[in-house]
């Protein structure tokens, strides 16, 4: 017999969809809120027998949430396939594909808000956050109940459901095995065959436009770096001079296929609680400097200054 998941198994697993439900990252992000308010601030408060324990406090702002406005978009991204089992995608397509979307939202968001009713992590979190963020009631979730509900046996039920009931909506399978190459049958008394004609100058021209559209361009380092720098500077100085900043504590100055640069609120360390700067490092780049994130010109420039000295 199977024994159920741990909690922190359940919250591991449900934690990237929570994220891209959230918009995590972004400067409207609702994943949490720990960084600005107090998640130990709670107290509680009972009414008369048999009724709900009330929980106030600055909890309640946070803890994040998520909206079914929310919901409903994730739900039409690919991410959201493996939850559903059915494709999603492109409801803008058909009224059929739009009708899908919105009957699996309202069975998989009324499923989401009854588990963050019974599955808080502490007594009265759903009501506080209602309460703090001032939203209607049942018309969010919280994480615990989203996380519980992912890994319910209700959920299994709903997607068996929604995979009979829409055939032409499932999740597309993964493409098969190709068969193995059929074996040469052994010619001891064939002739090799004919040499292959010289390609045409055309051909070749063409073949050489098509292997550069291949080769990815050359990461001009000293330009990027000096780019990066100033980028990097003038976000400092808009961190000092300005104070806003998203609900999230983030916010993004420069966003380029290469890096991005972001104020965020420090969580931990000498910093814990105030605002810094962040450039943070994608694709190719981020292969070329082994690098992440620099917190500092300094740690940019070092960055890329290790690069260069490998190359002498």
């Amino acid at each position: 017999m199977n024994s159920a998941p741990s909690p922190s198994k359940t919250a591991s697993f449900a934690r990237p969809y929570w994220n891209a439900a959230t918009c995590y990252g972004t400067a409207h992000a609702t994943t949490t809120f720990h960084e600005q308010y107090n998640k130990h601030d709670y107290r509680y408060s009972y009414g008369r027998c048999g009724e709900f324990v009330r929980q106030d406090g600055l909890r309640g702002l946070a803890l994040g949430y998520c909206t079914k406005v929310r919901f409903t978009r994730f739900l039409t991204t690919p991410l959201a396939t493996e939850l559903t089992g059915i494709d999603l995608t492109r409801p803008g397509q058909s009224a059929a594909q739009a009708a899908r979307v919105a009957e699996v939202a309202d069975a998989f968001f009324d499923l989401l808000v009854r588990y963050s009713h019974l599955h808080p992590y502490r007594d009265g979190d759903y009501g506080n956050v209602m309460r703090s963020r001032k939203l209607p009631r049942d018309s969010f979730c919280i994480f615990t109940g989203f996380a519980e509900a992912l890994a319910s046996p209700e959920l299994e039920t709903l997607r068996a459901m929604w995979r009979a009931r829409y055939p032409s909506a499932k999740a597309p399978p993964a493409p098969p095995t190709p068969p193995p190459p059929k074996p040469e049958a052994s010619q001891e008394t064939a002739t090799s065959p004919p040499p292959l004609p010289p390609p045409s100058p055309g051909t070749l021209r063409s073949a050489a436009a098509s292997l550069a559209r291949t080769i990815p361009k050359t990461i001009h380092l000293e330009a990027l770096e000096a780019r990066l720098v100033a980028e990097y500077k003038r976000a400092s100085d808009a961190c000092v001079h300005s104070h806003a900043t998203s609900p999230s504590g983030c916010a993004v100055h420069a966003c380029t296929g290469l890096y991005t640069v972001q104020t965020v609120i420090a969580r931990r360390g000498v910093r814990a609680g105030r605002r810094q700067v962040v450039a943070v490092t994608k694709g190719a780049l981020r292969r070329a400097l082994h690098v992440t994130a620099m917190r500092s010109m300094r740690e940019i420039r070092d960055a890329f200054e290790r690069p260069k000295r490998s190359c002498n």
